[in-house]
């Protein structure tokens, strides 16, 4: 009835008037929508604006055209009117990015916040700034009051090896180890390999079904094969063995201590070459350091000029611990103690390169995934190795040789090793193809020339699988991509000339010896004919889709 009433008014009216247009705004429950009009007088007023700056454009565009305006001029009046509408949205109207606001509106919008984003950055940082210096210093400053005072007080204290630290390791571990690796025992995949400077490497992870076992438990095992050239027996066993030193090169080592050691002048016990050590291990951001706590024990067999050490987590241990304890209170800082931690290397000498080489086999328990744990090391293997490189470098510049080195005793009588003066994964070959995984090979090629000797790497052992990457197939992502760029250039060449075979037919007819090589041409053309009619579907089945 309401709206029937103001219809009535307004013809009563004569239908003209501001009233009749204002009645009809009235609601159902007749009041007065005075929002509805505060709106509609914005929306008038901009509709204005817009309808004089576009009369305004249309005469500038008018007299450019006619030569009464240069368009440098026209352009310049255009930006200024588009900046005086965005004043005055922003004084009056408010301004605000929606779904509505056009897009030049919109980079200004975005400009301005980028602007006070970085207004606001500089500031924090301004402030914060002095805060986070002084915070470096100190951590600085107390790192390195522990590194020399803490350490030098703990070493000059523990001169002996408790009875608990001196069972960590036995003679047992030695015959063990020094079997696994003269029998070449164990399955292993290789994950990573490469070379750089004078050092020739390769990883492996263990595939056995012990290996899967431990995976389970979440120990992650590999195995580390290095061949330095040019690096004597010594140095390459001290660059391994030496923690201290070690923090100069590697900066992932932390806080470095000899806790436990025995001391070789010592005539009260015999002299076994034992010591308990500790590091911290940095790991990725996000992830907590690791704190290692090991028990090490060292040989050496003179006779072979080859050097071993192995290490087991000394947690057990109550003195260590201890130790352990206070040096991370020292630090004000805790991390995540590996157990179930086992490392052992063997280094030895390599005359066909008048160098060295060593083997390690490792596990422990990170408190990730194993999984995980492979592939991280698989890929920091190469910079690791870089910087190992330049240390080795610079040890056999400065001709830096190890302190008691000739102090360690020999190794135990081995019944169980036929013969450990050589590594049988030490075994050096002719660097294989690209292609390799293809072809089984049940022997390692002998050195030929001398140029092929400068590139050397070790050879596939006879308990593992094939010198290959892990991935499909046995392949690595690398080689994948090769083989699949290698296979589109051979199919291109066939449809380019049919009657021309590619060079991996011409060395399949050079070496079948009489085989059927017709045979071999016909099932070629066959292969070929069926892709070049799965390109002839694709193309239409391409063409059909693009009409739909």
């Amino acid at each position: 009835m309401g709206r029937t009433e103001d219809s009535a008014e307004g013809i009563g009216d004569g239908g003209g008037g501001g009233t009749s247009r204002r009645r009809r705004r009235r609601s159902n429950d007749g009041k007065t929508g005075t929002r509805s009009r505060r709106d509609d007088v914005d929306v008038v007023r901009l509709s204005w604006c817009e309808s004089a700056a576009a009369v305004t454009t249309v005469i500038m565009a008018a007299r450019a055209a006619g030569g009464m305006m240069s368009s440098r001029d026209a352009s310049l009046g255009v930006l200024a009117m588009w900046i005086v509408s965005l004043a005055w949205k922003t004084l009056f109207i408010g301004l605000r990015m929606d779904e509505n606001t056009p897009p030049p509106d919109r980079m200004v919008l975005l400009f301005a916040k980028l602007f006070f984003s970085v207004v606001r950055w500089g500031a924090r940082s301004a402030v914060f700034a002095p805060v986070w210096t002084f915070k470096a210093v100190f951590v600085g400053v107390a790192h390195r009051a522990v590194d020399r005072g803490w350490d030098e007080s703990i070493v000059e204290e523990a001169t002996g090896v408790t009875s608990d630290v001196r069972d960590a390791v036995s003679n047992k571990d030695y015959e063990d180890f020094a079997s696994a690796i003269a029998n070449d025992e164990g399955e292993w995949d290789v994950i990573a390999s490469g070379s750089v400077g004078c050092c020739t490497y390769r990883m492996l992870r263990g595939i056995s079904p012990e290996d899967e076992r431990m995976m389970k438990r979440g120990l992650a095992k590999y195995r580390t094969e290095v061949l330095a050239r040019g690096v004597p027996v010594e140095i390459l066993f001290n660059a391994q063995v030496d923690l201290l030193g070690r923090q100069e090169w590697d900066a992932t080592t932390l806080h470095p201590t000899c806790i436990e050691r025995e001391d070789p002048n010592s005539l009260n016990k015999p002299f076994t070459a034992q010591d308990v050590v500790y590091w911290r291990l940095q790991y990725p951001r996000l992830m907590a350091p690791r704190d290692y706590l090991v028990a090490r024990r060292m040989w050496r067999d003179a006779a072979n000029d080859m050097a071993t050490c192995i290490c087991r987590d000394a947690l057990s241990s109550r003195s260590a611990v201890a130790a352990k304890n206070k040096l991370q209170s020292a630090m004000r800082s805790r991390a995540v103690d590996v157990r179930s931690m086992y490392s052992a290397i063997m280094v030895g000498k390599n005359a066909e390169v008048n160098g060295s080489q060593y083997v390690s086999i490792y596990y422990e328990d990170p408190g990730v995934p194993p999984r995980l744990a492979h592939m991280a090391a698989a890929k920091n293997l190469d910079s690791y190795m870089a910087t190992f490189d330049r240390e080795l470098r610079r040890r056999v510049a400065a001709n830096d040789r190890m302190k008691d080195y000739d102090a360690i005793p020999a190794p135990p009588d081995t019944h169980h090793v036929t013969s450990t003066s050589s590594f049988r994964t030490g075994r050096t070959s002719v660097p294989h193809s690209d292609d390799e995984g293809d072809v089984s090979r049940t022997a390692s090629p002998d050195l030929g020339a001398r140029a092929e000797a400068t590139d050397l790497h070790f050879a596939p052992t006879n308990a593992s699988r094939e010198y290959r990457f892990s991935g499909r197939g046995g392949l690595g992502k690398r080689q994948r991509i090769r083989r699949k760029i290698s296979k589109v250039l051979k199919l291109l060449s066939e449809l380019a000339d049919p009657t021309t075979a590619s060079r991996g037919e011409r060395s399949t007819e050079d070496d079948s010896f009489g085989s059927d090589t017709t045979g071999d041409r016909q099932r070629v053309r066959v292969s070929k004919w069926k892709w070049v009619r799965r390109v002839a579907v694709g193309a239409i089945v391409f063409v059909g889709r693009g009409k739909q």
